[in-house]
């Protein structure tokens, strides 16, 4: 097996239909059937492809690979992929010890500020309290998911595709429970679905109120408010079998296109949803279904946790985990002292530390990348829809097209993530290498290019040496970016700023808090930014709709009628043709570079240091493919406490 599996191959497959009782192992209960902005470029636009073949009938199961080899060795993505080779996926190489049974283990999530404490699958917002829900298993899937990261079959529950009713049939295979001991049914994903879509869901801005919620039958109706149920999701009367009908039926649901983590009906059924967040089952003592259950929470600082004797694939190696947030600056010292078990490692600090004696470096491709985008529309609540403005202030894509080649990332990543991170070419990340063009290079930096485009575009430099917009008219653009207590996001913004100043642009910088900026600025009907950059966790479903269609997530907010059409071949019945979907997210990520709404920065390694008595920890997916972080139910440790330096 190749070393990195996921960026070398992905296999994209359709999984086996399985046939069997909803109910029980020999039960017969089933579910009953459900009653323009100027897209002028400065080149030309490539067009959508029309399929040359018809969709096969059974989806094509070929094993399709992206060979690095075959790429230029300056291009980031073979970079990537040998960056990849030099660390390993699993800890316990470096033990010395014999396998504990029990033990206690010590995770810390670098975070300059207190986290939130919102333990919730459904309204959490900060991406420390995903991580620790993900840690505990406070929020998990029904699912396994496969390397290709497709929904695989080995979770609590399995699935059958249909694709001529246009349905997944899900149905629950293993007996499981909430940790106060309550079964848990399909009915409290059924219960999820029902508060995701519901119009008082707001918090996070709605976020999780994606597209593929959206294509489910019924949805949009009962977020209106029309009816009190969701048509197109079908409950047995066991609650061991629900059906979701869809509207638009493409392959991308098998990616994880299906909301997958139960929410607890006995708990929060008869809450308000605006009381969700500050339930005590939130906060204080949240509640899961995974390898650890919640003891004790000290709010923005740690979360103790006890094996749970009762998860269902037994109980893990440990007997409890404490998960504490610290300080980016401490994270050295206390992984050198023995005061930590395991904590992300920030790339900036890696030429600090390279070869540590008591701890060892997992590394792997981070799903992820970063972006610049552009306030270029706004977002319609109740209609569910971008809604462009007549005349952005951003509009030209001159303009924009000079500021992604004004931005020298490649010194960026080199100078201040040592080379950890690389230039991105695509918003395809290279764990969906798949759909990746390998042909894309990207705005690599070239700021005589930009000096031609903002000239050819009207934005000459005026008496007061900065360039004006084409009328004359002042220019000042509003850059506004997070993270004003992180020193490497104030070197990535005053970088932006000083790139953008050389060729002439008059760019200020305005620190704001994210959970504000997502809630008010970028949901305002305003020009009061104009410029962001931030990062985005792809997860496993490749979908640009998903980021840039018609959603809240998408931050620049822009649509023109070609784009809308050629994404909405994403949703398509000829989707299901391999090939085919190839050849339209090529000719999507080509859409982007000619239109420009925003542009990729850069893709990632991703760090986690480990304690060397650490055991069975994994940065990337578990063999059994349980998506529970780390596999913690894997974990163990061989020493009564962490090593020491």
């Amino acid at each position: 097996m190749k070393r990195n599996r996921m960026l070398l191959a992905v296999i994209f497959t359709l999984v086996a239909l399985l046939v069997f009782a909803a109910c029980n192992r020999n039960g017969e209960d089933t579910a009953d059937d459900p009653v323009d902005e100027d897209t002028t470029t400065v080149e030309n636009t490539p067009e959508p492809d029309e399929p040359d073949v018809e969709p096969d009938d059974e989806y094509d199961d070929e094993i399709l690979e992206v060979h690095t080899d075959e790429l230029d060795p300056d291009h980031p993505l073979y970079q990537l992929s040998r960056l990849q080779e030099q660390f390993p996926l699993m800890s316990g190489g470096r033990s010395t010890g014999e396998r504990m049974q029990g033990g206690h283990l010590t995770h810390g999530f670098g975070h300059a500020d207190p986290a939130p404490g919102v333990f919730n699958a459904v309204f959490w917002i900060s991406g420390i309290d995903a991580d620790l829900m993900m840690y505990l298993g406070v929020t998990t899937s029904v699912f396994s998911m496969t390397p290709a990261m497709m929904m695989g079959q080995d979770g609590i529950a399995q699935y059958e595709v249909d694709r001529e009713n246009q349905r997944i049939i899900v149905r629950q295979v293993e007996d499981v429970y909430w940790h106060d001991g309550t079964p848990l049914t399909l009915d409290d994903l059924l219960f999820a679905h029902e508060v995701i879509g519901h119009a008082d869901y707001t918090y996070a801005a709605g976020t999780r109120f994606g597209l593929n919620q959206q294509r489910i039958t019924g949805m949009m109706a009962y977020h209106r408010g029309e009816v009190d149920y969701i048509s197109g999701l079908v409950l047995s009367e066991c609650q061991r079998e629900l059906i979701f009908y869809f509207d638009e039926f493409p392959p991308t649901l098998l990616y994880f296109g299906l909301w997958s983590a139960p929410y607890p009906r006995h708990i929060f059924g008869d809450v308000p949803i605006a009381e969700h967040t500050e339930h005590y089952r939130s906060r204080s003592h949240p509640i899961g279904w995974g390898p650890f259950m919640v003891e004790n929470v000290v709010p923005g600082e740690s979360v103790y946790a006890v094996a749970n004797p009762n998860f269902w694939l037994g109980a893990p190696h440990l007997d409890s985990v404490v998960t504490r947030i610290v300080h980016p600056d401490m994270i050295s010292s206390m992984m050198l002292n023995g005061d930590l078990d395991v904590v992300g490692w920030r790339l900036q600090d890696f030429p600090d530390l390279p070869n540590p004696t008591n701890f060892m470096y997992l590394g792997d491709v981070a799903n992820m990348y970063n972006w610049v985008a552009f306030n270029l529309g706004d977002w319609d609540g109740e209609q569910g829809r971008v809604v462009p403005y007549e005349e952005p202030r951003m509009g030209s894509p001159y303009l924009r097209r000079a500021m992604a080649y004004a931005s020298n990332e490649a010194l960026l990543t080199e100078g201040l993530f040592n080379g950890l991170r690389l230039p991105a070419t695509s918003f395809i990340p290279p764990a969906h290498s798949l759909f990746l063009d390998p042909t894309m290079v990207g705005f690599p930096y070239d700021p005589e290019r930009a000096v031609e485009l903002l000239e050819a575009g009207g934005f000459h430099i005026g008496e007061d040496g900065w360039r004006t917009f084409p009328d004359g008219s002042e220019l000042e653009i509003h850059f506004v970016i997070s993270g004003a207590d992180d020193d490497s996001q104030v070197i990535v913004a005053t970088h932006y700023q000083q790139a953008w100043n050389d060729v002439g642009l008059n760019v200020y910088i305005d620190w704001v808090d994210w959970t504000a900026k997502t809630a008010n600025i970028f949901h305002a009907d305003n020009w009061e930014w104009d410029v962001t950059t931030a990062a985005w966790g792809a997860g496993a479903n490749p979908d640009p709709n998903v980021l840039w269609g018609h959603t809240s997530n998408n931050r620049a907010r822009y649509m023109n009628p070609t784009l809308e059409a050629h994404l909405a071949l994403f949703g398509s019945d000829q989707a299901w043709d391999t090939e085919w979907l190839i050849e339209q997210f090529h000719a999507w990520q080509w859409m982007m570079f000619e239109y420009i709404p925003a542009f990729p920065t850069n893709w990632r390694l991703s760090l986690t240091a480990v304690n060397n008595r650490v055991g069975g920890y994994f940065i990337g997916l578990a063999p059994d493919g349980i998506r529970t972080r780390g596999g913690t139910h894997h974990v163990y440790v061989t020493a009564d406490a962490p090593y020491r330096n």
